[in-house]
């Protein structure tokens, strides 16, 4: 009885870590290369949303990536910056992560940039210190299992560790990309565009309405995104 109830629990924590949200903005005027396009303005201001993903979630828990450009309209200075932006999930707060947060986070980002195109290149890693000279694992790269005889499905931890590394980098590469052009606290003068990227983590998000507010010096805009459960 206890195994079949230990059973269940692995069997619930493995498909809770693969569910998923499909990403649904509304008021989309078009796209670009997949990307969608919401535009909004006053007579003081511009606003440029973009959102790429189709769904979010998964194994990596792939969080939500919005691409944010405002334009001053006015002949004033207007201070902007990440705190102009919030969330509202099913009426509840929510926030982006700062870029501070962001710098400090172990969160997974290669594939939501490679949504937006956004490519992360993989490190070249070098597999040391094998239990068998490395011909002995040809063919069997992937999965990395040994030979053909006796001691078949043996598998070499040197492998692991390469592949555990080479995921690692990858990500940390990510977060670098992600960081380069997140958005932080801009000065924007007239008719002079600014933009970055906002990110909602997967653990803030279920299935319901989700709003982006963004404050643009006096002027209020949002999106509304619709998450199903996919």
């Amino acid at each position: 009885m206890f195994i079949r109830f230990y059973i269940f629990i692995v069997f619930a924590i493995v498909l809770s870590g693969c569910s998923k949200l499909i990403v649904k903005p509304e008021k989309v005027g078009g796209y670009n290369n997949g990307i969608a396009i919401i535009k909004d303005k006053t007579q003081n201001s511009k606003i440029q949303f973009e959102i790429a993903q189709d769904d979010i979630g998964g194994m990596d828990n792939n969080p939500l990536l919005v691409y944010i450009i405002v334009e001053n309209l006015t002949d004033g200075e207007v201070m902007f910056s990440d705190h102009d932006v919030s969330g509202d999930m099913n009426g509840v707060a929510v926030r982006p992560l700062s870029f501070k947060q962001l710098k400090n986070s172990d969160i997974s980002v290669t594939s939501a940039l490679g949504d937006f195109g956004i490519e992360v290149p993989s490190p070249n890693v070098r597999v040391e210190n094998t239990f068998f000279s490395p011909a002995a694992y040809y063919p069997f790269y992937y999965p990395f299992y040994y030979g053909f005889g006796y001691g078949y499905g043996f598998y070499d931890y040197s492998f692991s560790r390469a592949n555990m590394y080479a995921i690692q980098e990858r990500e940390r590469r990510g977060r670098r990309i992600l960081m380069a052009h997140y958005l932080r606290q801009n000065s924007l003068k007239k008719n002079e565009p600014k933009s970055g990227f906002v990110l909602f983590p997967y653990s803030l998000l279920k299935e319901g309405d989700f709003i982006l507010h963004v404050r643009v010096g006096d002027d209020n805009y949002k999106l509304n995104v619709r998450l199903d459960s996919k």
